[in-house]
C-alpha cells in the first residue's frame, strides 16, 4: 500500500514572478530612499546597497525552496538547514559590511564598528527574512494542498462517473446475456413439461432484484454479496445440473461493507470459461473475511476441440471494468492476482477490510479544502 506524501512542489506562475520582481523593486527604492535620505549621492547609493539587495534575495528564495519544504517532512532538517542558512548570510552580511563603504564627506574618516554590532545587523536581518519567507511558503503550500485535494476530488467524481456509466451500459445488455436467454428457456421448457416453477422464477427474480436495488457507487453488505453469489450459483445449478462447484466461507460477514458485483465477475468468468462438469476438478470459491477480505477463485480450463481452427477467446473486458472500479474506489487498498497457465486459471482479490467509506472519504477531502 502506498505512503502518502506531504511533499508539495512550490513554483510560481508568471504573474507570481513578475509580482515577486516587482515587491523587490520596491524594496530596493526603499533602499535607496534610506539612503538619500542621509545625503548620500544617488550612483554611491545604487552601488553601495545593491549587493545588500542581491544578498537579501540569495538568502529569501534559498531558505524558500532549501530550507521550508522540510518543515512537512522532517523538522529537524528544516531546523538544520535553517540554522545552515542564518550562518551563511551573517557570513555574507558581515563581510558586506566590511567591505561596501558608508558615504562620508571629504575629511571625515570611514566610520569603525564592532564585530557584534554586525552579527546583530545581520540576526534581525534574517530573522525578518525568515518570517517574510515562512508566510509565502505557507501561503503556497496552503494553496496547492488546496488545488491537489480538489483535482483528487475532481477526479475521484470522474471515476465514480465512469463506473457509473459502464454500469447503465451493463444494464442495457446484461438482461440480454446468456443466463438470462438459459434461464427462461428453462422456464418455458419447465411449463411444458410441469408447473413446478416456483424455484427458478424465484432464483431469478431475486437476481433481477438485487441488481436493480443495488447502486453501483454505494457500498452494500458483504453478506449480500454472499447471498447474491450464492444465488448465483443456484441458477447455474438449474441450468447445468452436472455443475459442480465448491463454494467456501470463513469470518464474519455482517458489518463488512463491499462494493457490489465486484466478486459476482470472477464467479461469472469462471463459469463462462471453465470446465463446470469436471467432478475431479471442480470450480473453487473460497471467500475468508478478517482484517482484509480474501477472495479466490480457481477453474480449469474448459477443454476446446481439435476440429476448431481458432480458439474461442475472452476479451477480459469484464476483468478490466473490475480493475477500473477497484482503482477508483480502492486505490492502494487492493491486490488482485490473476495466474493462468494451458489448464488452469485462478483470481485471487484481496481488499483492506479498514478502508474508509466512500462518503467518509468525501467528508476527509472537503474538510481539507
Amino acid at each position: 500500500m502506498a505512503q502518502s506524501s506531504n511533499t508539495i512542489s512550490i513554483s510560481f506562475t508568471q504573474g507570481e514572478k513578475l509580482r515577486h520582481l516587482g515587491i523587490w523593486f520596491l524594496v530596493w527604492g526603499f533602499m535607496l530612499l534610506t539612503a538619500l535620505e542621509v545625503d548620500w549621492p544617488l550612483g554611491f547609493s545604487v552601488a553601495t546597497q545593491t549587493p545588500y539587495l542581491l544578498w537579501f534575495m540569495v538568502v529569501f528564495y534559498g531558505l524558500l525552496y532549501w530550507a521550508c519544504p522540510f518543515w512537512h517532512q522532517n523538522k529537524k532538517r528544516f531546523v538544520i538547514n535553517t540554522l545552515l542558512g542564518l550562518t551563511l548570510f551573517s557570513v555574507g552580511y558581515v563581510l558586506l559590511d566590511l567591505h561596501v563603504p558608508e558615504y562620508v564627506p571629504d575629511g571625515y574618516l570611514q566610520p569603525v564598528y564592532p564585530l557584534w554590532s554586525h552579527i546583530m545587523d545581520a540576526i534581525l536581518f534574517f530573522v525578518f527574512i525568515e518570517v517574510v519567507v515562512l508566510g509565502v511558503y505557507f501561503q503556497k503550500y496552503n494553496l496547492e494542498k488546496i488545488r491537489i485535494n480538489s483535482q483528487k476530488e475532481i477526479d475521484l467524481a470522474n471515476k465514480k462517473e465512469q463506473i457509473i456509466r459502464q454500469e447503465l451500459d451493463f444494464y442495457k445488455s446484461e438482461f440480454n446475456t446468456h443466463i438470462t436467454f438459459n434461464t427462461l428457456s428453462h422456464i418455458y421448457s419447465k411449463v411444458m413439461e410441469d408447473s413446478e416453477l416456483a424455484s427458478p422464477i424465484l432464483l431469478l427474480s431475486d437476481i433481477l432484484r438485487y441488481n436493480l436495488k443495488v447502486q453501483p457507487h454505494q457500498e452494500v453488505s458483504l453478506e449480500q454479496e454472499i447471498n447474491y453469489l450464492k444465488t448465483f450459483i443456484e441458477i447455474y445449478q438449474v441450468l447445468y445440473p452436472k455443475l459442480q462447484v465448491n463454494l467456501s466461507v470463513e469470518g464474519e460477514s455482517r458489518n463488512v461493507k463491499i462494493l457490489p458485483r465486484i466478486l459476482i465477475s470472477f464467479v461469472e468468468n469462471a463459469f463462462k470459461h471453465g470446465d463446470k462438469k469436471n467432478p475431479c476438478n471442480p470450480i473453487q470459491i473460497t471467500l475468508t473475511i478478517g482484517e482484509q477480505i480474501h477472495f479466490t477463485v480457481s477453474n480449469k480450463k474448459r477443454p476446446t476441440s481439435p476440429f476448431l481452427s481458432t480458439k474461442l477467446t475472452s476479451t477480459k473486458v469484464g476483468i478490466k471494468n473490475v480493475r477500473k472500479t477497484l482503482d477508483a474506489f480502492y486505490p492502494n487498498q487492493y491486490q488482485l492476482e490473476i495466474t493462468e497457465d494451458q489448464k488452469r486459471y485462478k483470481v485471487y482479490l484481496c481488499i483492506d477490510n479498514q478502508h474508509e467509506s466512500f462518503a467518509e472519504t468525501n467528508t476527509i477531502i472537503a474538510q481539507s479544502i
